[in-house]
């Protein structure tokens, strides 16, 4: 499956569409990430969808849950535009896991991003899809009409979200001039995405949004960046700060891809594709192992000054014996499995 797909966003729709207020079905892998509270639920942060299970969000929207925490106070809405509204193309998700960066420090912000594993799997529609992301080693500086969209507040109501989903067209400021504003506190795990000379339109409730920006050759938006932070809302010469994506590849296909491994290795399911459609790592390129392995296998023989021994055919009684012995384990096998499934069956009777 393609990534970065708007079925729903069409040509018609897109000219109703203005800065502050998006169609539905613009931004069709942001997703709403709640908490539960005495009223229901309260949205705390966006997230972009990774694949058809997990989120990434920012690691700051979790600072009060510690590992082992219970995630069940969290739930997630995909497909969602009103958040007072849930409609027949949202789909609600509880959290299995969560998922923080192990080198996440909540006093400079760097490495903040999350992972967020649903406890069911999302169904794909014309209001959900998953988002594109950028390769590790690809340049992000033919990268144009950058947007950001989310649940920020707008107004007098500054600690209350908006009920719709926003977007703000944003330009990226190298790290540089965007340290002038922010006393040299921005590094390397940084990105920087605003307006030079006017308002950013960032916002709490915006939190853990995606910077969305498209290639001059084609309309397929990227997510570069997952927003951190500013320094206030609607305030001149304060851009929003992002953990980039191309710094945290790898981790998010390790953590992905180990979770995956575990479910498998418990008999849960198997192992689900990992859909980085624009992303792939040379640890998750089969040739690349498999060419790495063989180079390994001839340096080892030529150190050891060995060649492999070739196998001796067996006698027609060999494989006679052999035949019977593995037709045993067999029988043996099924009269094992016969047992459990009468024993289950007793189970649930």
């Amino acid at each position: 499956m393609a990534c970065g797909n708007r079925p729903f966003y069409t040509e018609v729709k897109a000219s109703y569409s203005t800065e502050l207020n998006p169609v539905e079905g613009k931004w069709p892998w942001i997703v709403s990430i709640q908490k539960k509270v005495e009223l229901g639920y309260k949205h705390i942060c966006a997230g972009t969808i990774l694949n058809n299970e997990w989120i990434i969000t920012a690691a700051h929207c979790f600072k009060d849950w510690k590992e082992g925490d219970p995630t069940t106070p969290l739930r997630v809405l995909l497909g969602t535009f009103y958040l007072s509204e849930i409609g027949l193309r949202t789909q609600s998700r509880g959290v299995k896991q969560l998922i923080k960066h192990d080198q996440y420090d909540p006093i400079t912000e760097s490495n903040d991003i999350a992972l967020i594993q649903l406890d069911k799997q999302v169904e794909f529609s014309d209001h959900i899809q998953q988002a594109c992301f950028p390769k590790e080693s690809a340049d992000l500086k033919d990268l144009i009409d950058c947007s950001i969209a989310g649940w920020g507040a707008q107004g007098k109501h500054l600690d209350e979200p908006s009920q719709f989903l926003q977007e703000a067209q944003v330009e990226r400021i190298d790290t540089k001039h965007c340290n002038k504003w922010y006393q040299g506190i921005l590094g390397e795990n940084h990105l920087c995405a605003g307006h030079r000379k006017g308002p950013e339109k960032t916002c709490n409730g915006d939190r853990g949004s995606p910077l969305m920006c498209r290639t001059k050759k084609n309309n397929v938006y990227s997510v570069i960046g997952i927003l951190n932070w500013g320094s206030g809302c609607g305030q001149t010469r304060s851009p929003g700060v992002y953990s980039p994506i191309q710094s945290h590849i790898k981790w998010i296909v390790e953590k992905v891809k180990n979770e995956a491994v575990k479910a498998t290795i418990q008999g849960k399911r198997l192992v689900p594709k990992l859909l980085f459609p624009l992303v792939k790592p040379d640890h998750m390129n089969p040739n690349r192992n498999t060419a790495q392995n063989s180079e390994a296998e001839i340096k080892e023989t030529e150190n050891t000054g060995q060649q492999s021994t070739p196998v001796p055919p067996m006698s027609p009684a060999e494989l006679n014996s052999a035949y019977k012995a593995q037709t045993a384990e067999n029988i043996s096998r099924r009269n094992v499995l016969k047992r459990l499934l009468a024993a289950a069956a007793k189970l649930f009777k």
